[in-house]
């Protein structure tokens, strides 16, 4: 990923977070967000709108919840042939809750993006994600699997 394609990320992520911050009263703006991870994600998905939640966390209480359905995930990919090198690179991120014990009830929603969301293994994954978006006051998706996901839900 080069540095062109990082400030689109960062900047279309930061656009995204102000507007919809924006678009709510004083006491109606979003508070809880959920972050959903899927083994190899792609880190910049997650971690540019949580620079951008820390700064708005200075205006109003904000919580976080980093989601998946195991306890930690890893960014790194599951087949060999996307780590020809067996490189160690792949951080290891525990999550703040598990599908199991995530509450149903989000005003933010994130999906991040990644090779792991074209995984043949995240049907429950996708289950859940249609189940809580549902809910969600908004859904911002980075990869458009989800959003198809979803539309059909």
């Amino acid at each position: 990923m080069g540095i062109q394609s990082i400030l689109k990320t960062f900047s279309a992520t930061a656009t995204l977070l102000l507007a919809h911050y924006g678009a709510f009263t004083c006491a109606t703006k979003p508070q809880t967000y959920g972050i959903v991870l899927v083994r190899a994600f792609d880190t910049l998905d997650v971690y540019a709108p949580i620079e951008i939640l820390q700064l708005v966390s200075s205006m109003h209480k904000i919580q976080i919840s980093l989601i998946a359905e195991t306890p930690e995930v890893t960014t790194e990919p599951m087949a060999a042939m996307m780590n020809p090198f067996n490189s160690t690179v792949w951080p290891r991120v525990p999550t703040t809750l598990t599908f199991a014990t995530a509450p149903r009830d989000f005003d933010v929603l994130i999906i991040p993006g990644g090779p792991g969301v074209r995984s043949p293994y995240i049907n429950s994954t996708l289950e859940w994600i249609k189940e809580v978006a549902a809910r969600a006051g908004t859904v911002i998706t980075i990869f458009h699997i989800y959003a198809t996901t979803l539309r059909y839900a």
